[in-house]
């Protein structure tokens, strides 16, 4: 027996939250949130559509690209829409192939859309964050003339 998806609270929270963060957020992380989007939801969302493998490295290219100017409260708000994301997948039965979303759509598929969505977006804002402190590394190293990482380049 098939039955309609009924939207969890973590489902509304995570719309909300892309809702305010489109809201706060510059041109640059509105392209990361939605080519995160676009991929996992023709994939999952859209019956019969399989996704453009090639079109989905060129978006993440492009995400990694326009992402390198993002300030650190921007990169918060990114993180929180992925957290975001995860929460609501876990809100979702992952093996649910009763309730529909759509024409062939099942709840698990949203599961798996909001899993992919929270992966791409914490993809791009960890290779931000892991690039900052590279940057941050060669600077303190190149001020004390040396290639070595000590215990002084750590904030413990």
């Amino acid at each position: 027996m098939t039955t309609e998806h009924q939207t969890t609270p973590e489902e509304r929270a995570f719309e909300r939250l892309l809702d305010e963060a489109f809201e706060k957020l510059p041109e640059a992380a509105h392209i990361i949130l939605q080519e995160a989007h676009e991929f996992p939801h023709g994939f999952y969302m859209v019956s019969g559509y399989g996704g453009d493998l090639r079109k989905h490295e060129e978006a993440m290219e492009e995400m990694h690209a326009v992402g390198a100017d993002l300030t650190d409260p921007e990169c918060e708000l990114l993180t929180k829409c992925w957290l975001g994301a995860l929460s609501a997948a876990a809100s979702v039965d992952p093996y649910d192939y009763e309730a529909l979303t759509g024409h062939n759509v099942y709840r698990a598929h949203l599961h798996r859309y909001y899993r992919m969505f929270s992966r791409i977006v914490e993809e791009v804002v960890t290779e931000l964050k892991v690039s900052e402190w590279n940057r941050e590394m060669a600077l303190r190293s190149e001020r004390r003339g040396d290639n070595d990482v000590g215990p002084e380049d750590f904030d413990l």
